[in-house]
């Protein structure tokens, strides 16, 4: 029976710690698969409107998830760099490199942020009208489709770090109270000791 405190501080810590990390690690698996699964679907609505002439989903209070938006890769190489977002220079870097493959929708970082981007061939005639016949049913352009996913990812951060601090407290606080209670339980066990004691010399 020695140390009875520090034993259920010990208990209580461990479970604690138990019980905080499974529900940790729920919620970030919830959160970043919620980030990723709206991310997609954002991108989806976007090529099913342009290329598909579908109902744009995006404009819906319901399904608007991730604003996304556009590059061309033909302006990149007729314009000046000064038109263009350091993100967007990015993505072209990848795109010369080969490393944007039509229709797959990949996850990038770097210093300007976290994005999902996703390299489509789209008819031209959805953005030139001028065009005959024969160009508006055979050209087609590379168009680079990416949305920022940085801020929703920077919030996930930011609760994961006031879920950990609070972690911390309640791992004090049991700490504390294992220790108060077991502290009061040895009393009570001293006690009895001492009666039984005195009952016995009577």
């Amino acid at each position: 029976m020695k140390n009875i405190k520090l034993n259920l501080g010990l208990i209580l810590i461990v479970n604690t710690v138990i019980l905080f990390s499974v529900t940790f690690a729920a919620i970030d698996y919830y959160q970043k698969n919620y980030i990723f699964d709206k991310a997609i679907s954002s991108l989806q609505n976007e090529t099913d409107y342009l290329i598909n002439e579908k109902e744009f989903l995006g404009h819906d209070d319901e399904t608007r998830y991730f604003a996304v938006d556009l590059l061309f890769v033909e302006d990149m190489g007729a314009l000046d760099d000064y038109y263009f977002l350091e993100q967007e220079k990015y993505f072209y870097s990848l795109y010369e490199k080969g490393e944007l493959i039509d229709d797959e929708i990949i996850k990038t970082t770097n210093e300007h942020g976290q994005y999902y981007v996703l390299l489509k061939h789209v008819p031209a005639n959805i953005f030139y009208d001028e065009m005959s016949v024969k160009e508006k049913n055979n050209a087609s352009m590379p168009v680079i489709f990416y949305t920022d996913i940085t801020f929703a990812t920077n919030l996930v951060n930011r609760l994961n770090k006031i879920f950990s601090a609070m972690m911390l407290i309640a791992i004090v606080v049991e700490g504390i109270v294992g220790i108060y209670l077991g502290t009061r339980f040895e009393k009570s066990q001293q006690k009895l000791k001492h009666f039984f004691q005195n009952a016995s010399e009577q």
